[in-house]
């Protein structure tokens, strides 16, 4: 087992800076041994792992409604940019939107019937995480003999600089403005970046 997580040093003991690392922890068994490698975290690092984590995953979990019938921003994107692109060759595109969003339905439902069983996405802070990011477009493709893959990027905060990280966040809290706040029925974004400060100062 590999994995890595934050931690800080409280009352002489270790332990871990947000819950999402307390997540991970609670995942390793009772008893067993493991060589650590300690790195220390420059404290802004610390920051942006604590404020992305504690604070914006953590708000989302609140209010996290998975909605089976939801399309991507991927999805989305691919949608208008077809339309676009029929336009510039002077195909007529009336009527295409409603087309291609009836697809959108058609397909997310046999998708749904291949499955056996349903399971309720993003029952943990690391599954959030991903969504996030893959929504966001943190993702590298690849063509495989079996068509185009999808690999979510690995984001290191303690290697990743102010505009990077800067970047990050407001992409993935834009996704997570569009798919979970509007819809909890927040004023606006200032009152979530707010919430997501305070939880972020409480893991501290």
């Amino acid at each position: 087992m590999a994995a890595e997580l934050a931690v800080m040093k409280m009352n002489g003991m270790l332990v871990p800076a947000t819950e999402a690392d307390r997540e991970q922890l609670s995942s390793v068994k009772q008893g067993a041994g493991f060589r650590v490698t300690l790195t220390k975290m420059s404290q802004r690092s610390l920051k942006h792992h604590q404020l992305y984590w504690a604070g914006l995953i953590g708000l989302v979990s609140e209010y996290w409604e998975p909605n089976v019938h939801a399309v991507s921003v991927a999805d989305e994107r691919y949608r208008r940019q077809l339309l676009k692109w029929m336009a510039n060759l002077g195909y007529k595109t009336d009527g295409m939107d409603k087309v291609l969003s009836v697809f959108n339905e058609y397909r997310i439902q046999m998708a749904r019937e291949q499955m056996p069983e349903y399971e309720k996405a993003a029952e943990t802070l690391q599954q959030i995480h991903l969504w996030l990011k893959e929504e966001a477009g943190y993702v590298d493709v690849y063509m495989s003999p079996t068509g185009p893959k999808r690999v979510i990027r690995s984001i290191n905060f303690n290697s990743m600089g102010q505009e990077d990280f800067n970047k990050f966040y407001k992409a993935a809290f834009n996704v997570a403005w569009k798919y979970v706040f509007q819809r909890a029925n927040f004023d606006n974004q200032e009152q979530v970046e707010n919430l997501a400060l305070e939880l972020a100062s409480m893991s501290r």
